[in-house]
């Protein structure tokens, strides 16, 4: 039962990492990753800001992601080269509810 209930608090966490996974542009790159219950936040860095706002809406697309905060970006240089770094703050859906409600309806939840 133990297993059982440590396996279902992954979930969420794994679902996101996937999420990320799929939605991340080329030229958009993390640097860390943190994941509680309920929330996550992403920074890394990018060539420019409009694949930022790309890889935010990817992860609202995903069906995981309930909110994603306004992206906090800071143009710097980096060994001689103009990039964008970047902060990403999400609320996390309830995936066990999404899979509830997407069986009582008898389809896939988007």
């Amino acid at each position: 039962v133990s297993a059982l209930k440590l396996l279902e608090d992954e979930i969420p966490a794994l679902e996101f990492v996937n999420a990320v996974e799929k939605s991340l542009p080329l030229g958009v790159w993390l640097e860390s990753m943190t994941i509680l219950p309920g929330k996550a936040t992403l920074r890394g860095k990018s060539w420019v800001e409009s694949d930022v706002v790309e890889f935010a809406k990817g992860l609202l697309d995903s069906g995981v992601v309930a909110t994603v905060d306004f992206p906090v970006t800071t143009r710097i240089e980096k060994d001689k080269e103009s990039m964008v770094d970047f902060t990403l703050s999400c609320l996390l859906r309830d995936i066990a509810g999404v899979a509830d409600l997407a069986g009582r309806k008898g389809g896939v939840a988007q």
